[in-house]
């Protein structure tokens, strides 16, 4: 709840979080992630004493899965293809809750170079 008339939108939010500077306020309101009363509002935006301001940080892109030494039972391999028999219950790709101990991570720790395909979360798997 602002508690000051005539703040300009981008100085409250840099205010009420310091963790943010007054660019990343800007870039965040500028996106539509900090509302005024409910609704969307420009930096410049002079708000009144009792406004609501609600600011809403995006999800953080997910980072490139990291190699983990996970045994595989490889039933096939050559410079272009690798097979595996994946264990039941094993999960193939990293998702949220799970950025660690899947497919993708084994097959990072034992193929290093894996071919460029798809993208850098599920890279270069095909499963069936």
């Amino acid at each position: 709840m602002v508690d000051k008339p005539a703040a300009r939108l981008d100085k409250y939010v840099g205010e009420k979080c310091p963790e943010l500077s007054r660019t990343h306020a800007q870039r965040l309101i500028a996106e539509g992630y900090v509302t005024v009363n409910d609704g969307v509002a420009k930096a410049s935006h002079k708000l009144n004493v009792g406004d609501r301001v609600k600011v809403s940080v995006p999800p953080t892109p997910p980072s490139a899965p990291s190699p983990e030494a996970i045994p595989l039972n490889i039933i096939y391999e050559d410079e272009d293809l690798l097979v595996v028999d994946k264990p039941a219950g094993l999960i193939v790709h990293p998702a949220p809750g799970r950025p660690s101990h899947t497919l993708v991570n084994a097959i990072l720790s034992h193929w290093a170079d894996l071919p460029d395909a798809g993208d850098s979360l599920r890279p270069g798997i095909v499963h069936r």
